[in-house]
Formats: C-alpha cells, sequence, structure tokens
C-alpha cells in the first residue's frame, strides 16, 4: 500500500510542477476528501487533476489529499528516502 501511494505521490508532484504564475494560484493548493471502498473522485483545487478509484481499488474508506507544493517542500517531505536525488 505503501508503494501505491507513494508512486500517486509522485505522479501528483510531476503535475503539480507546472509552469503557472504563482499569483495565478488560488488561495488554497490543498483539497482532501474521503473516497470509499466502492469509489470515487477528487479533484484539485484547480480543476487541472481529477483522481478516479473504481469499485475496490481502496480496500477501505480513505481519505486522499491533493496538494501542490514547491520544490522546497518536495524535498522536505522526501529528504529521508534514499531512493531519491534532489
Amino acid at each position: 500500500m505503501f508503494k501505491y501511494i507513494f508512486a500517486l505521490s509522485l505522479c501528483l508532484l510531476f503535475v503539480a510542477c507546472g509552469g503557472n504564475n504563482p499569483s495565478d494560484a488560488p488561495a488554497s493548493t490543498e483539497v482532501a476528501q474521503e473516497i470509499p471502498a466502492t469509489g470515487g473522485q477528487i479533484q484539485s483545487v484547480d480543476n487541472r487533476l481529477t483522481l478516479r478509484f473504481p469499485d475496490g481499488a481502496l480496500a477501505a474508506n480513505t481519505e486522499i489529499t491533493i496538494a501542490q507544493l514547491s520544490d522546497d517542500e518536495i524535498a522536505e517531505r522526501y529528504a529521508d528516502l534514499e531512493e531519491i536525488d534532489f
């Protein structure tokens, strides 16, 4: 399960690294939603990313968070992982 969440985090990282002007960013760049085991979806604050979870993709109701992170925030969060060079 950790590998799945980690892979999802990396995908979100690459999607979130756009060339937008920071002044165009919404006040909050994080959204969280509980996705039931029967499936559902969550959409980023800027509507650029939608994650869809089919029935059975999650073993139980799970809170999913989409957050846009700066390069510094990414380095800080994943600094302890040896597989990634920053």
